[in-house]
């Protein structure tokens, strides 16, 4: 046998191993993060949730380090992202939401692409962006009169 079909063979099987070990871990941070979003939100249930978001942060300065994976969820009152790890949370009051888009031209042909949810804080705009399946969907759940 040759010796790179011998070298595929292990990397293979270390990258299955390596995928076996370490999805419980991820499933387990999902979960933490899952339970703190809908702490976040209080007694109102999520309108929508999503447990593999992706965060890229916001251009405000002095925030936690949002970029990662991460549970994005929203009820009527609050916005709220919560990083797997290590665990960073941002919450935004639906009411000093101003716009919500998507840098992404045609977002109904994408399968993810990036939201940005515009609000205010502290009397200047800040912009928090996201990568979430079915972007259309969170477009319009969280859109603004």
């Amino acid at each position: 046998m040759p010796t790179w079909l011998i070298v595929l063979i292990v990397v293979i099987v270390l990258g299955v191993v390596a995928l076996v070990v370490a999805n419980p871990m991820l499933r387990k941070k999902e979960s933490a993060a899952a339970g703190l979003a809908k702490a976040e939100l209080g007694d109102e249930e999520p309108e929508i949730i999503e447990a593999r978001a992706v965060g890229f942060g916001t251009d405000a300065d002095g925030d936690p380090d949002l970029k990662g994976m991460g549970v994005l969820a929203a009820n009527s009152s609050r916005i709220v992202f919560v990083k797997w790890a290590p665990q960073q949370i941002l919450t935004i009051d639906r009411a000093s939401v101003v716009e919500v888009r998507s840098p992404v031209e045609n977002v109904e042909d994408a399968n993810k692409a990036m939201i940005e949810i515009v609000h205010q804080r502290d009397g200047e705009q800040v912009v928090a962006s996201f990568r979430v399946p079915e972007p259309t969907y969170w477009l319009t759940t969280l859109s603004v009169d």
